[in-house]
């Protein structure tokens, strides 16, 4: 079953091999059970428990549409709420994450409109036993030496620790900054791992895109973070993104790696890693939209722990740019992906029939098996 969650409060189930829509469930206001906008957008992916439990987290737009956490059954119906009967002060942006016994669920919020006030790392008891009073197993207030943390990815290790993406606001820009937090239970408070909290990646991009952690004999023995902008002038005027490898253990950057310097075409933000059964990791470059566009380029990069860098094996030219995805790896080892072909400028306006779809607008999914040889550098 594939689940899709839309800006129209709905989640969507689809048959993988018809693509026929089974059933959509829409989220709600419990104040205004009318509304049929009030359960706010569904802009995280959802999570998919062992159970076929389906979690997610809404964005609430505007004053009457409602922020919550959702587990829905698989068959459309609502398992609980978060909170039931009311809505939280800030959205859900990043996307959930399961512990490894898949006995608690994760979900972060985003702080949003200013004055700015700290969001929270939430963890929810999954257990159909829970009554729900006792439904939220704690929560975490994410601040960085006093500023708010705008979370964007999550991913949690094999021991249980939990890995929060995001950036903070500071001055005129941002900065991205990635945490691990240590969950001790119901009965104790989460505490951060290491020993400055927060861990800044701060070489040009806005925000922290993605984290996918290296697991090997069940230890999580690397992290690594992909960093991006929005790409307009209004964001730090910086268009760049990196790729950072960092130890799990004590947040110190072990190595970053600019995909410009080894072509001067690839340019533009990171998207989400993904790393190989033989360590190597997959990441998309977006490349540059306007008159000067440049194609996006999907990049496979090797880690030498020992000389702590990062080595490009191979590059692969799309046509169009790679935006606001996470590539996938098929059981088959292929790469899969989807690209935008919008040849817009990001601040540029156009206006359009209703019924009329725009040059460029459509995308394009890729499956890839990259050479096995290096790229000369």
């Amino acid at each position: 079953m594939l689940y899709v969650g839309r800006g129209d409060g709905k989640l969507y189930a689809v048959h993988p091999e018809t693509g026929a829509i089974l059933w959509r469930y829409r989220t709600f206001n419990p104040q205004e059970s009318s509304d049929p906008d009030g359960g706010g957008e569904i802009v995280t992916a959802p999570l998919i428990a062992p159970n076929g439990t389906v979690y997610f987290g809404t964005w609430g737009e505007g004053r009457y549409e409602t922020n919550a956490f959702y587990a829905v059954n698989p068959d459309g119906t609502l398992r609980w709420r978060w909170p039931a009967t009311t809505s939280l002060e800030h959205r859900f942006y990043a996307s959930p994450a399961l512990s490894p016994d898949a006995s608690t669920v994760y979900a972060s919020t985003f702080t949003d409109e200013a004055p700015f006030t700290a969001a929270s790392l939430y963890a929810f008891h999954r257990s159909r036993l829970a009554r729900q009073q006792d439904r939220l197993k704690w929560s975490l207030t994410l601040e960085h030496n006093g500023a708010p943390v705008f979370t964007t990815t999550l991913a949690v290790g094999s021991d249980g620790t939990v890995y929060v993406g995001g950036y903070i606001v500071r001055g005129f820009g941002t900065i991205p900054v990635v945490a691990a937090i240590q969950d001790r239970g119901a009965d104790q408070a989460p505490v951060y791992r290491w020993d400055t909290g927060w861990i800044e990646l701060a070489n040009g991009a806005q925000f922290t895109h993605g984290i996918a952690l290296r697991e090997e004999d069940g230890q999580t023995t690397r992290l690594y973070a992909t960093t991006a902008n929005l790409g307009t002038p209004f964001h730090n005027g910086r268009t760049a993104g990196e790729l950072y490898a960092v130890d799990p253990t004590s947040g110190a950057v072990l190595a970053l790696y600019d995909p410009s310097d080894d072509d001067a075409q690839a340019v533009g933000s990171l998207n989400s890693p993904a790393i190989g059964a033989n360590g190597t990791i997959y990441v998309g470059v977006r490349g540059r939209y306007g008159q000067n566009a440049i194609n996006g380029r999907v990049l496979a990069v090797d880690y030498d722990a020992t000389a702590r860098q990062f080595t490009r094996r191979w590059s692969y030219e799309v046509d169009g740019h790679i935006e606001w995805n996470h590539p996938a790896i098929g059981p088959d080892g292929g790469l899969y992906l989807g690209i935008s072909n919008n040849a817009f400028d990001g601040h540029t306006l156009e206006v359009f029939e209703w019924d009329e779809v725009p040059d460029g607008s459509t995308c394009t999914f890729y499956g890839l098996r990259g050479p096995r040889q290096r790229l000369a550098r």
